[in-house]
């Protein structure tokens, strides 16, 4: 067990030794190695928080890149920290300058309006009562659009009204119709849904017909304008450029021109581990992340098609890019973390290597640190080994600013090599730790 010099007992349950194991297990096994530039990962991780969520679902930054909110928490983007908290795991779409932000409620029947600052309901759109699916909001934050049961549906953001309502035809042998993921393009004035049809077979009664493919359509009239081929979900560029697809079996992720639905490129994933994909707010890389270690979370060039960046191998579920592009944010689990991005090859200002090297003192197996802290910060001190495992979160307190000494002692690690980061908003510090006794 680890204690701070001066008799203060820092128990097994700040240190989360068996959740940093398990992060461990699950986050980081072996920096990959090859042609591809990999992760340091003490210049990648910015901030990691465990929460008493078991998923933190629909993980997204806000517009400004100030929060981030999965699983109906919302983060300090700084820092981690927790801020507040919503009724349901339903998406959150933010809006006028994140002051506000959309969600269907719990009963999904009622879109509603949420100040940002309270995390209070304070109105909603028009409803009816009729069940709500997704949403989404047009760029210019003029409209709202959402699927409803058998139909969809589209609202005027500014008075909240009802706009129109469209409700699909039955027809014969019809047995479920709708839309799943819907999302405006860059015109404003058109959205893409992923239709749906199944049809009972008479000649085959155990094998329904499906019909399905992504649909394009008019915001003002709802009719069906153009389309594009199905595949299992689907994502647009930033600026419209390009559309990506998770396809079925092995085929991985495929890149299209999204204007002249031109396949471009075949990105070799695995589909069926695949947890997430984001492109790069300039359109030129997609992100990529997999509950399948040997995948991972890696960075693809679109233009010169190949792996540009790959972070240390291990399961990593829901993902978000910031958009500024600076940071990834993923989680896996309880845990979420927040990395440097890697786009253009650059990075955020970091050391390439740690700051310092320090030994224990080998009397009393000892650490001693002192630094300087310029403003109040809430610092994280964590032990990782040399393949960037999380191996022990020391101490995450709130500190003063000043000339800072902690002493920690390392008499449960075996010997070999070590570093230790220190992190706070704004503020990094790794050290190198040699043990050997």
């Amino acid at each position: 067990m680890l204690r701070l010099k001066g008799g203060i007992n820092m128990k097994a349950k700040t240190f989360k030794w068996r959740h940093g194991l398990w992060l461990a297990i699950f986050l980081f096994s072996l920096l990959c190695q090859g042609q591809n530039a990999y992760s340091q990962w003490w210049k990648d991780t910015v901030w990691t928080k465990e929460t008493n969520q078991a998923n933190l679902w629909n993980l997204k930054f806000s517009n400004t890149d100030s929060l981030i909110v999965g699983g109906g928490v919302f983060f300090d983007a700084k820092n981690g920290n927790e801020l507040g908290r919503v009724g349901s795991l339903n998406a959150v779409y933010f809006y006028n300058n994140d002051l506000n932000f959309l969600r269907v409620n719990t009963e999904n029947n009622v879109i509603e309006i949420y100040d940002t600052k309270t995390f209070k309901v304070i109105d909603s759109l028009e409803y009816d009562g009729v069940k709500i699916g997704n949403i989404d909001i047009s760029k210019d934050e003029r409209f709202v659009v959402g699927t409803i049961t058998n139909g969809i549906r589209s609202w005027d953001l500014q008075t909240k009204r009802i706009l129109k309502t469209k409700i699909w035809p039955n027809e014969t042998n019809l047995s479920t119709i709708g839309i799943g993921m819907i999302k405006f393009d860059c015109s404003n004035q058109r959205f893409i849904g992923q239709f749906a049809k199944s049809y009972y077979n008479p000649n085959d009664p155990k094998n329904p017909i499906h019909i399905g493919y992504f649909g394009v359509y008019d915001i003002i009239t709802l009719d069906s304008v153009n389309y594009f081929e199905n595949a299992t979900t689907f994502r647009i560029s930033n600026t419209c450029k390009y559309m990506a697809k998770k396809v079925y079996q092995d085929k991985g992720i495929e890149i299209y021109d999204f204007n002249t639905k031109k396949l471009l490129w075949q990105i070799p994933v695995n589909p069926s581990s695949l947890t997430g994909y984001e492109f790069s707010p300039d359109d030129k890389y997609l992100v990529t992340a997999s509950n399948n270690a040997e995948f991972g979370l890696q960075i693809w060039d679109i233009i010169q098609k190949k792996m540009h960046y790959e972070y240390p191998k291990g399961s990593y579920n829901v993902i978000s890019v910031s958009h500024k592009g600076d940071n990834i944010v993923f989680s896996t689990g309880s845990w979420i973390m927040l990395l440097l991005s890697h786009f253009d090859g650059v990075s955020v200002k970091e050391p390439s290597k740690p700051e310092k090297i320090i030994y224990p003192n080998p009397t009393d197996n000892t650490i001693n640190l002192i630094f300087e802290l310029k403003t109040a910060n809430t610092l994280n001190y964590s032990i990782f080994n040399e393949a960037g495992q999380l191996i022990k979160i020391l101490l995450v307190e709130n500190t003063q600013a000043g000339l800072i000494s902690k002493t920690f002692n390392v008499n449960e690690l075996p010997n070999g090599k070590y570093f230790l980061k220190i992190s706070g908003q704004e503020f990094k510090i790794t050290y190198s730790v040699i043990i050997m006794r």
